[in-house]
């Protein structure tokens, strides 16, 4: 064994990234029984002091290395608020907002991605958008789909290719589309709702403009108290880093189990 490959290492946080500190000693040990002491490789976009924290997970200095070398190109960051529906109704939800925003990018052909916060958000997604693109331009239809958790690899596959073509213009999902399914050439990210972190709405827009193309990403507040903050003041999003990335390795509620399975 030569290398180790720890992708996405901002995920292992908490009592989970704690666990994986627990499984990457457990396996030093094991290669080293062996006389195999792998080069760890720690990779990701979004994580604050990397050095640090791939350091508390591996458990022995690691070096970091935080020049982005990725071809990006300039890429616009919009915060939309819906429209008011009537005096004491709220304002108009940020699905149904996104759903048209989605259409409207969709039909000018901007192959594009709308984030919703739970499956049953991505469907109402989906649907909507798929509603107004059969009124507006009935071929464009069939190029709006959804993606959630769950899916067997060969269907996250299909729907990898059916984006590489251009089959698929427009995709509602949830953060699952974080992680697990390989897409780039994606136009514009639209954000429906706060997705809970700094760290996961950089996530969530660089899947947009990964090819050295411009972008667009546009996050549509939902109608509560945070939603309005963020929009409002937008410093909390531009003006910060991501958040600290925590674990603790030597928490005796994680170690106990371990030390029996080792």
């Amino acid at each position: 064994l030569r290398y180790v490959v720890i992708d996405e290492c901002h995920t292992y946080r908490g009592v989970f990234g704690s666990h994986l500190a627990a499984l990457l000693r457990r396996l030093r040990r094991v290669c080293a029984r062996y006389g195999s002491y792998p080069t760890f490789l720690f990779a990701s976009a979004t994580v604050r002091d990397p050095g640090a924290h791939a350091t508390r997970l591996l458990g022995m200095p690691v070096a970091a290395v935080t020049e982005d070398g990725s071809p990006r190109e300039a890429m616009t960051f919009a915060m939309w608020e819906p429209d008011l529906l009537g005096e004491g109704d709220g304002r108009r939800s940020a699905t149904s907002e996104a759903a048209d925003l989605l259409a409207t990018l969709v039909s000018q052909r901007v192959q594009t991605v709308a984030f919703a916060k739970s499956r049953a958000g991505v469907e109402a997604l989906a649907t909507s958008a798929r509603r107004t693109l059969m009124e507006v331009e009935p071929a464009l239809g069939g190029a709006v789909a959804a993606y959630r958790g769950g899916y067997l690899p060969e269907e996250r596959r299909e729907l990898e290719r059916s984006l590489r073509s251009g089959a698929i213009v427009g995709l509602a999902a949830t953060n699952a589309l974080e992680l697990g399914i390989d897409i780039s050439g994606l136009d514009a990210v639209l954000l429906a709702g706060w997705p809970g972190t700094r760290a996961s709405l950089w996530q969530q827009a660089g899947r947009a403009g990964r090819t050295g193309t411009r972008s667009l990403a546009v996050y549509v507040a939902a109608d509560d108290p945070l939603d309005t903050y963020v929009v409002h003041h937008p410093e909390v999003v531009f003006g910060q880093p991501v958040e600290a990335t925590v674990l603790d390795p030597d928490n005796p509620h994680v170690l106990g189990p371990h030390l029996a399975a080792a």
